[in-house]
């Protein structure tokens, strides 16, 4: 932030550079995007990461479940959706 706007920017008072500090915020928050979050801005990825969290919680449910069933044998049972032909 003080790189693309503090050091560019003549400060002509404390009110100015309220405005100047806000607008940055503003810029790094809601326009710019970074590489770092695929493309998106930080609101963006904030948005977007409580369905992210969700999605990869599922994934992980999911694959501890299938672990379970092949830890507890149950590749034998009829139920198992992950039964493997003997």
């Amino acid at each position: 932030m003080k790189q693309s706007w503090l050091y560019r920017t003549e400060v002509k008072n404390g009110e100015h550079l309220k405005r100047i500090t806000k607008a940055a915020i503003h810029e790094f928050n809601m326009v710019r995007p970074y590489d770092a979050l695929g493309g998106l801005t930080p609101s963006e990825a904030h948005e977007q990461s409580e369905d992210y969290m969700n999605r990869k919680r599922q994934l992980q449910m999911l694959e501890a479940r299938k672990q379970r069933c092949i830890t507890n044998k149950c590749n034998t049972c009829t139920n198992c959706p992950y039964k493997q032909d003997i």
